[in-house]
């Protein structure tokens, strides 16, 4: 019977077919090609190192990338990067940009699967860089990967781009058009640099004084800039007027570690969030920032119609004052001069008339109303407030009207006197008669009494800002704890940041709705930026226009 099964298990191999044998050996050969890729990817992972142990300190900034392949797709297909790249120097790049945005290779599905790897890399002052990669799942590719660059490429025709060299440490040196790249494989990671030196360094590795996160999920790319490379000590020592006063408040802190970026921009959307560890030699400023933010209380006391506002919700503003004096140049001049003709004409100081009553909030908002501005400040003592205005009406500086009527309802109005006036300019508070309501224990006032009183109706109708649609789009990631938020359309009004600098400007102004908060929590300075496209927006500018013309035109430019 023994050989019965034998014949017939001969005789099946000789009727197998020479296609179904060839089969068999392709399939067997295959599946040793994958065992040996899972053993290899398996002795990795055992082995895997951290790409942050590879990047040499000394860096001017560090980038954290959770996934190479998303960030190539959104910068690509990212409008705000297009208007980044206006400009002669860099054609080429933005050219690059529409030829893979119109290919569309980094849109398919095999090269975002290759390319969804964590990327970390560094820049250095002298222009030098290193780039590490973690290759996770697909490091099991990475001997067959060395293999082919160091035994076959070589004899091919471009194989005189890349060599492969043995001195001390195997690497690569990759000759790109005029620059030369050096490139290592060191188990799970595929380490690129600048320069030689730099890669040595950063297959050594070990670096383990710095463990740098990624960033959330839904984060593009996380930045870290180190404390020494942030000049905030610079010029510390000068507290003119000329420097301004946000130079002269930054001179006085110091970034006890890195200052860490978290970025996520799409077409429609860019949200930014950063923090940092401060600290401060001056002691009012160090208790300040001990201080955790809470809930501004007046956020839910603004307008539908608001358009943009400012506000600060620190500290009493008495004790804020002390605080920032110091750094407020003429306004603190102003302040003095204001006290000492306050306590002639009144009997008390600017302290008395005013900070006395002023509780932790104040701010200034404009809505669709007109175009002056309401400004606003919660009251933490009423009763000295009602005293305090008696004491200036009473007064023949100073005085009151109460004839404005708008919707039936009688908006009264304080006349201040000349150096209470002034003492309010050089706070860039235009308010030399307001009229002013109170409600809900908010003082708001203008010099308009029709956007006073349309402001303070929709207020009390519960026709709210933090109701909008649009408002709940763009806080979506912001806490409503703050110490200090701008909220701004651009339309209406332009802050400060997008006027100081031309390329920032121009690609967050394509997001014509934005709003930026700072938040402390015991010495740690969270901001969180936040920017929309509202589509309320009818004409948008074209990157790269208005041009300048290099002479007077002689005709008309539309003929």
């Amino acid at each position: 019977m023994k050989n019965d099964g034998a014949q017939d298990a001969k005789k099946q191999r000789k009727k197998m077919s020479p296609l179904r044998f060839l089969l068999n050996m392709i399939f067997s050969f295959l599946l040793a090609l994958i065992a040996i890729y899972v053993v290899l990817t398996m002795i990795s992972l055992v082995q895997r190192q951290k790409t942050y142990e590879h990047i040499p300190p000394g860096y001017s900034a560090y980038l954290c990338v959770p996934s190479a392949s998303s960030l190539a797709q959104q910068v690509i297909h990212l409008d705000a990067a297009s208007s980044l790249l206006v400009g002669s120097d860099y054609m080429e790049i933005a050219g690059l940009l529409r030829s893979l945005r119109v290919q569309g290779t980094l849109d398919s599905f095999f090269v975002r699967r290759l390319g969804d790897v964590r990327l970390d890399a560094a820049v250095y002052a002298d222009g030098g860089f290193v780039a590490a990669v973690d290759m996770g799942l697909r490091s099991g590719l990475l001997p067959a990967v060395k293999l082919f660059a160091t035994q076959i490429l070589p004899g091919m025709e471009i194989g005189s781009q890349i060599r492969f060299h043995d001195d001390g440490f195997p690497h690569y040196q990759v000759q790109a058009g005029d620059s030369v790249l050096y490139l290592a494989i060191h188990r799970n990671l595929v380490l690129l640099a600048s320069s030689r030196q730099l890669l040595q360094a950063a297959v050594a590795g070990d670096f383990r004084s710095v463990v740098v996160r990624p960033p959330k999920k839904d984060s593009m790319l996380r930045v870290l800039i180190p404390s020494d490379v942030i000049s905030v000590t610079e010029n510390s020592g000068s507290r003119g007027a000329e420097s301004g006063f946000l130079q002269q408040l930054v001179s006085a802190l110091v970034i006890e570690d890195s200052l860490i970026v978290d970025l996520l921009p799409d077409n429609e959307h860019v949200y930014l969030h950063a923090t940092a560890a401060l600290s401060s030699s001056d002691e009012l400023l160090h208790t300040l920032l001990t201080r955790s933010s809470e809930t501004p209380a007046v956020l839910s006391r603004l307008p539908e119609s608001v358009e943009y506002f400012s506000l600060l919700h620190i500290a009493q503003v008495e004790s804020l004052w002390d605080t920032f004096e110091p750094y407020l140049g003429s306004a603190a001049d102003a302040k003095r001069t204001a006290d000492r003709a306050a306590r002639m004409a009144l009997g008390g100081s600017i302290d008395d008339l005013i900070f006395s009553w002023i509780g932790d909030e104040v701010g200034v908002f404009g809505t669709s109303f007109g175009p002056s501005p309401v400004f606003f400040v919660r009251i933490a003592d009423e009763q000295r407030r009602r005293q305090v205005f008696e004491t200036i009406f009473a007064s023949l500086l100073a005085g009151q009207d109460v004839s404005a009527v708008v919707n039936g309802r009688r908006i009264p109005r304080i006349v201040f006197p000349s150096f209470i006036t002034g003492f309010l300019q050089a706070l860039e508070i235009q308010l030399s008669e307001p009229f002013y309501l109170e409600s809900d224990g908010i003082l708001y006032a203008s010099n308009s009494a029709e956007v006073l009183a349309a402001a303070v109706e929709q207020i009390n109708n519960n026709d709210l800002m933090v109701r909008t649609r649009r408002w709940d789009r763009l806080m979506n990631n912001i806490s409503g704890q703050s110490s200090a938020m701008m909220y701004y359309d651009v339309n209406r009004s332009l802050p400060f940041f997008l006027r100081s600098n031309a390329a920032i400007g121009q690609a967050l102004g394509l997001y014509d709705v934005g709003a930026l908060s700072l938040r402390i929590d015991d010495e740690i300075l969270s901001l969180d930026f936040s920017a929309m496209r509202s589509g309320t927006r009818e004409v948008a500018d074209l990157p790269g226009f208005p041009l300048q013309a290099e002479s007077r035109f002689d005709s008309s430019p539309y003929s």
